[in-house]
């Protein structure tokens, strides 16, 4: 059944396409498993992004949604809605009884303050992750370079580089751009020249 919903799925184009498929998931008794409803959601947000209306309705009714489901809507959120959207549905989230934000959630989440230069947004996120335990992960930290450079606050970037424990080529442009942003070339070179 799975199969030949997800090549369903992988066909529509419309709202009405949607509630088809929607409609075989309710009638075939998937509409609890968390694949199929995953996938549905992300092909759905995709095609339809300046809608997420509707996979929040699918979302919403799914009983105990996984951190997968909450990742999938709220990267959605993130790429499509305002800041604010995106945060009401992230508070949302950590209000759940069976979920706590990860590794994968938060580099969306400070993607959306970077891309708006929401300082004050993205620092509540920074100290979210260190609560969470994420901070150290090197997309978090990766993303929160991005996010302090992109915010002007070159410092605060240095100092998430610094204290990373692995680094990745995504770590280390992030921080060369952000001081090439701040007009430091002389410490974008200095940087440059150390990335191994």
């Amino acid at each position: 059944m799975s199969s030949a919903i997800l090549s369903l799925l992988r066909g529509c184009k419309t709202i009405r396409d949607f509630n088809q498929v929607h409609t075989h998931i309710i009638r075939g008794g998937c509409d609890q498993d968390h694949f199929l409803i995953t996938h549905f959601i992300s092909i759905c947000a995709a095609v339809l992004p300046s809608n997420l209306s509707y996979p929040t309705a699918v979302f919403d009714c799914v009983t105990r949604p996984n951190i997968y489901l909450w990742n999938v809507l709220m990267k959605s959120y993130c790429q499509n809605s305002s800041l604010n959207e995106c945060f009401s549905f992230f508070k949302r989230m950590k209000r759940g009884l069976d979920v706590v934000p990860d590794k994968y959630t938060f580099p969306y989440v400070i993607k959306a303050c970077s891309n708006v230069s929401a300082l004050e947004e993205g620092r509540v996120l920074h100290g979210v992750t260190v609560r969470c335990g994420t901070d150290g992960d090197v997309f978090v930290g990766s993303s929160l370079i991005d996010f302090y450079g992109k915010c002007g606050q070159i410092d605060c970037a240095r100092k998430v580089f610094d204290g990373m424990s692995v680094r990745n080529e995504v770590s280390w442009t992030a921080m060369m751009v952000g001081y090439l942003s701040f007009g430091d070339m002389a410490a974008a070179k200095s940087l440059f020249d150390e990335m191994p």
